[in-house]
């Protein structure tokens, strides 16, 4: 059987890893992440995968917008926060395209570039109870024919009962959650 899959990393960028919000939970998940990215460049010849990273993207945050004033400067473009984690860009620098958000999820503009029918799309990223959760319900919107998994071991939250609160709620919307 012939299937599409598209894989998302959300939000995997050095702010949110190791710079002004990381944790150790999100440092964490990158050798996850990186095995689990080297697994599917050995893929099966019966599926054709996709991969996208998403990329949290302000150019000059400031008090107007009171979400953006909530946090620090973070993911400012063309800053190291900015960028993908080298470990995880290492594996797919050359095969994956970057989708950059100024909000917590993709939009319909994403569905305009990445027109398809997806069989599965797998979401996995940073921060689960934020922008992970919020991509999560986009892509229902978008995709609504399609399976949405959640890749829980390669997510992290910004606690860990946030992360399990998000996982859970996923879990009750129908998501997989594996």
């Amino acid at each position: 059987m012939y299937m599409t899959k598209l894989i998302v990393g959300i939000d995997l960028q050095n702010d949110f890893i190791t710079g002004k919000l990381g944790s150790k939970d999100a440092q964490a998940i990158v050798p996850k992440i990186t095995d689990y990215l080297n697994s599917l460049v050995c893929n099966d010849e019966n599926e054709t995968m996709y991969a996208v990273f998403t990329m949290d993207t302000h150019f000059n945050q400031d008090s107007k917008n009171p979400i953006d004033s909530k946090f620090t400067k973070h993911c400012l473009k063309n800053t190291d926060g900015w960028l993908i984690n080298n470990e995880i860009l290492s594996i797919f620098n050359y095969n994956v395209d970057y989708v950059e958000k100024s909000s917590y999820a993709v939009n319909d503009k994403f569905k305009k570039i990445y027109d398809g029918n997806y069989t599965e799309i797998v979401i996995f990223g940073l921060c689960t109870d934020i922008c992970v959760i919020a991509n999560a319900i986009e892509f229902y919107k978008l995709y609504p024919m399609s399976k949405i998994t959640i890749m829980s071991e390669l997510c992290a939250g910004t606690t860990v009962e946030n992360h399990n609160m998000a996982l859970h709620l996923m879990k009750v919307m129908g998501f997989n959650v594996i």
